[in-house]
């Protein structure tokens, strides 16, 4: 019998260090839960804000492409508009000086003065369309 108490002790000893062993592991378990938990927290939180981050890189740098793109635009209009004038100025220029020689070469009374300028607006008509039409071609 007495060996049977010490079986029955040595049994309870058993079941006791394998309890203590099992709530260690528990617990050693549980631990390890809860750290990766926070790791994958982290992990996600860090990656959100880089995702964050990269989407306010990429906006700020189409905002600065857009402004440089309009800028360039504005200037070259601003060019394509000094360019109009300054190839009106030139007709106009070319133009007097034809009226004015072909009015130093004949003696004008005003059937002749009314005649020149309405070649002078023909002559503007036509150049005109000449104009157009190369711009369309």
């Amino acid at each position: 019998m007495d060996e049977r108490a010490n079986q029955i002790d040595s049994d309870l000893d058993s079941a006791a260090k394998s309890r203590e062993e099992a709530q260690k592991l528990h617990s050693t378990a549980d631990k390890l839960l809860k750290d990766s938990k926070a790791q994958a927290a982290d992990i996600v939180e860090k990656a959100r804000k880089s995702s964050e981050d990269e989407a306010k890189k990429i906006v700020d740098m189409a905002r600065a492409h857009a402004d440089s793109v309009s800028r360039q635009a504005q200037a070259d209009a601003r060019q394509a508009k000094a360019d109009a004038l300054d190839s009106a100025k030139d007709q106009i220029a070319d133009i007097s000086v034809s009226i004015a020689s072909q009015l130093l070469q004949t003696e004008i009374d005003a059937d002749k003065h009314r005649e020149l300028i309405n070649d002078f607006i023909d002559q503007l008509e036509t150049e005109e369309k000449s104009g157009s039409d190369k711009e369309n071609s």
